[in-house]
């Protein structure tokens, strides 16, 4: 699958991983501390906000006691800077660009990270050249600015199996 590489710190090309946010002042510093706490995501069939921490949380050993869900990585960045969630995880890209914010970057902080998956791959509807768009993807990439790409954090694109994507694990849905 056609996907795009941001250069993550800690990932391969291809890859990403979320990053869990608290309040900088929770005095709670170890994913560990937040057995039972509130937890904001920004939907359920998110890999970076939802499935990806949820495993990852469950073999830490932790689970949550609740979940805020907020539609948006910055709604649950929000959340949890407001005191209406005690964390949240958001994918590194969009903490990347959240953190910038003084009222955001100021008021979260990490406290840990997932392990690195492959990223959202670009798609297309079945019956359309893929060769195609890929090219056209990889050469309009090429025809960004270097402060464009830097902007847009983006390196280019890498081919990722699709069945390393299907061993990514999903979390049941919430009960109740």
């Amino acid at each position: 699958m056609v996907t795009p590489d941001y250069g993550l710190p800690g990932c391969g090309h291809g890859e990403y991983n979320s990053v869990f946010v608290v309040r900088r002042d929770t005095g709670r510093q170890d994913l560990k501390a937040f057995q039972g706490a509130r937890f904001a995501l920004n939907s359920f069939n998110s890999q970076s906000g939802w499935a990806g921490p949820i495993i990852y949380a469950q073999e830490m050993g932790v689970t949550f006691g609740s979940f805020t869900k907020t539609g948006a990585h910055l709604a649950s960045a929000q959340a949890v800077a407001g005191g209406d969630a005690d964390l949240a995880c958001l994918d590194a890209l969009s903490w990347h660009y959240i953190k910038s914010d003084p009222g955001m970057g100021g008021a979260l902080t990490v406290i840990d990270r997932t392990p690195p998956s492959p990223a959202t791959p670009y798609i297309t509807s079945l019956g359309q050249d893929a060769g195609v768009i890929r090219q056209a993807i990889s050469d309009a990439i090429d025809t960004l600015s270097e402060n464009d790409r830097s902007a847009l954090h983006l390196k280019g694109i890498v081919w990722i199996a699709p069945a390393e994507y299907a061993v990514v694990p999903t979390p049941p849905l919430p009960q109740g």
